[in-house]
């Protein structure tokens, strides 16, 4: 499995049905946790667990966070990895909104889906882009409420 359709997986099929508080629809293979002072480096914080997911391509590294999941991909082109994981969350189970763009980071661009993973549930799937057409690309999953949904309304709020 690829780095790229490795964070698919986990993103799909594992961040947005714990969303949901359903189990993942497909397993991840086996990963190695990392040490309190690994996940520190690797730049996550707070309480949460961090796991490497090794290909033969690079090592994918997912943290689940107290309200966050982030998976980061290894260096590598961003246009292949971008169009696979689009086209993975366009087509998740759910309603999914269409990606909207905005200026991140350090001259990244951020590209925000919302998913409706149930009646009371959005996932809110954020892609950090670096600027370079070679980089680490980053997804950050983060459940939010959905607001009015009793009505018939869609809006999620954080």
């Amino acid at each position: 499995m690829t780095p790229t359709d490795l964070a698919a997986l986990l993103i799909v099929e594992g961040c947005l049905p714990m969303i949901a508080g359903t189990p993942p629809r497909v397993a991840a293979p086996a990963g190695t946790p990392l040490s309190a002072g690994e996940r520190k480096a690797a730049g996550f914080e707070g309480p949460g667990v961090t796991m490497r997911y090794a290909t033969g391509a690079g090592d994918v590294i997912a943290d689940f966070g107290a309200t966050t999941a982030t998976v980061r991909l290894p260096e590598g082109e961003i246009a292949p990895a971008l169009n696979v994981i689009d086209k993975a969350v366009l087509n998740a189970p759910g309603d999914t909104q269409s990606a909207e763009e905005a200026n991140g980071p350090a001259g990244a661009k951020l590209r925000t889906y919302f998913v409706r993973v149930n009646a009371e549930r959005y996932a809110r799937v954020a892609l950090v882009i670096p600027a370079a057409a070679h980089g680490v690309l980053e997804a950050r999953v983060t459940g939010l409420a959905a607001v009015g949904y009793a009505s018939g309304g869609v809006a999620p709020a954080a």
